[in-house]
C-alpha cells in the first residue's frame, strides 16, 4: 500500500537550485534512510512533505488518511511546561480526548448520556493509560523525571521529549529530519535504539533523513541517495 507519493518535487533559494524533478514513493512498511550532504536541501524537501514549506512546482500526496508524526531537525517544546504538560501539550487524539473528557466532568449541568460518550471515547482512544506509557516512552528515551522543567533541559533531552510526544500519537508514518543532530553519544544510541524498537515491534512506516550512513544502515531496508539536486540512488 502507498502511503506517500512525491511526484517531480522542485525548490529553488534564489538562482540556487535546492532540488528539482525529485520524484519518489513511500510504501506501508519501508525504513527509509535518505542520505544527502548537509546544506543539500533536504531540511526544506522534509518540511514540504510534511506540509511546512512550499514547493516551486510538483506534489506530495498522503494517501489513506494515515497519521503522520514529524520531528523536526529542531523541535520547539514551551519552556515554561513540565516534561509530562509538554508531551500533553500535543495535539494529539488522546490529548484531546483527555481534554474533552475533563472539560464535561468539571461541568456541574453535564448530562449522564454526555458523561457515558466522553468514557466510550477515552476507552476509544486508549487515553486512560497514556501517562504510564508516556512513562515508558521517555523511560525508553533516557528521561526519568516527568516534573522536570522543559527550560532545564539539554537540547538532546528536548528533541529526546519532542519524539516522545510524536510516538504517543502511535503514527503510522513517522518522518524524522536528523534526528541525532547535535546529540552526545548516549543521546544518539537513545534515539537509534528506540527506532531499531519501533522497526521489530511497531512496524511503522519511517523515513530518515540524515548526512550519516552508518546511521541509517542500523535501521534502514531502502538507501536514498540525493547529490545535485537529484536522486541519484534509490
Amino acid at each position: 500500500m502507498i502511503y506517500l507519493q512525491v511526484e517531480n518535487l522542485t525548490k529553488s533559494v534564489g538562482d540556487r537550485i535546492l532540488f528539482a524533478d525529485v520524484t519518489f514513493g513511500v510504501n506501508e512498511g519501508d525504513k527509509i534512510g535518505i542520505i544527502a550532504k548537509n546544506g543539500t536541501g533536504k531540511t526544506t524537501m522534509l518540511g514540504i512533505i510534511a506540509g511546512h514549506d512550499e514547493p516551486d512546482s510538483g506534489t506530495v500526496t498522503f494517501h489513506n488518511d494515515i497519521r503522520v508524526g514529524y520531528l523536526a531537525q529542531t523541535p520547539y517544546l514551551d519552556p515554561s511546561l513540565s516534561v509530562a504538560r509538554a508531551c500533553m501539550n500535543a495535539d494529539t487524539e488522546a490529548t484531546r480526548t483527555i481534554a474533552a473528557y475533563e472539560e464535561i466532568i468539571g461541568r456541574h449541568d453535564a448530562s449522564s448520556a454526555e458523561l457515558d460518550a466522553a468514557m466510550q471515547a477515552m476507552d476509544a482512544a486508549g487515553a486512560w493509560d497514556y501517562e504510564e506509557r508516556l512513562r515508558q516512552m521517555l523511560s525508553r528515551l533516557g528521561i526519568t523525571d516527568l516534573s522536570q522543567p522543559v527550560s532545564q533541559l539539554s537540547g538532546g533531552q528536548r528533541k529526546r521529549v519532542a519524539l516522545a510526544r510524536i510516538l504517543l500519537d502511535e503514527p503510522q508514518m513517522l518522518i524524522l529530519d536528523e534526528p541525532t543532530a547535535g546529540l552526545d553519544p548516549f543521546g544518539k544510541e537513545q534515539i537509534l535504539n528506540l527506532i531499531k524498537y519501533l522497526k521489530t515491534h511497531c512496524s511503522p512506516t519511517i523515513v530518515v533523513i540524515s548526512h550519516d550512513i552508518d546511521e541509517i544502515t542500523r535501521f534502514a531496508n531502502r538507501i536514498v541517495v540525493f547529490n545535485d539536486s537529484h536522486i541519484v540512488y534509490d
